[in-house]
């Protein structure tokens, strides 16, 4: 399976620009998967934003990707989004299949409460997604769910051994996002393809470092800190291979597994 990440600016220009953007770039891949990261229309950091961008599932910005999808004939997952629903906002990334079919929508479950006003704004999601794919099961999280292991495991534990995360890291931090990718990947077995975004200001900047790891920690590409189209083929046979012959996931103790002192 041949994946695109789109590491895109999110910081430069307004909406519909990097909307525009997007569309141009994902024309230009020629991955069998386009991944985009968090928020990257809206930008993570413009919370002022956040409610007026607003869109739901049946909205426009979902449709385009949709239609793009149908006529690549590929997958697309669109990173993420402002949803409104019901009068509710959540941060939801929304994966696509080549008829232009939407197989997956996530809604982000840690919304972050460092130095930014995302738990404020937004609710949290409360349940984990899956999809099937002729390449493998796909899961799905996102950015802060990173540093939350258990959410990864029950991915795992419903099959997931690809896991796709949209990120939008700051590059500050970017060594934690390293770390956290390979783990993760390393932990359940899986391939673990983070696409984070790009762009800043002179107090903030976003990591870029995009990355696709193997289930057995490799990373198989790493993006630098440039707004560009990254692009690798993945095997997915290294998944049965490694699940087949390193058993930590059989080996696993059903809980509960210990006895309190």
């Amino acid at each position: 399976m041949k994946v695109s990440i789109l590491q895109i600016d999110a910081v430069a220009g307004t909406f519909d620009s990097r909307v525009q953007t997007a569309m141009e770039m994902v024309q230009e891949a020629e991955g069998d998967l386009i991944c985009l990261p968090e928020l990257w229309a809206v930008g993570f950091l413009s919370f002022d934003e956040f409610h007026e961008s607003a869109e739901s599932i049946t909205g426009n910005l979902v449709e385009q990707f949709r239609n793009l999808a149908q006529q690549k004939k590929c997958f697309i997952s669109m990173g993420s989004f402002i949803e409104k629903d019901n009068g509710n906002f959540y941060n939801t990334s929304v994966t696509i299949d080549a008829d232009g079919k939407i197989i997956s929508t996530y809604r982000k479950i840690h919304l972050f409460t460092y130095a930014g006003r995302e738990h404020e704004l937004l609710s949290a999601g409360d349940s984990i997604s899956i999809a099937v794919s002729t390449w493998g099961t796909f899961g799905f999280s996102t950015c802060y769910d990173l540093r939350f292991p258990e959410q990864f495991r029950k991915l795992a534990d419903k099959g997931a051994n690809i896991i796709v995360t949209p990120s939008a890291w700051p590059l500050k931090r970017i060594e934690h996002y390293r770390l956290f990718c390979q783990s993760r990947a390393v932990e359940n077995l899986s391939f673990m393809i983070s696409c984070n975004c790009v762009g800043g200001t002179d107090s903030y900047q976003l990591g870029g470092n995009s990355m696709i790891v193997s289930p057995f920690g490799d990373i198989l590409l790493e993006a630098n800190e440039e707004q560009n189209i990254y692009e690798v083929t993945i095997d997915q046979n290294e998944i049965e291979l490694w699940q087949n012959k390193f058993s930590a996931l059989k080996d696993k103790k059903k809980e509960p597994f210990w006895h309190d002192q």
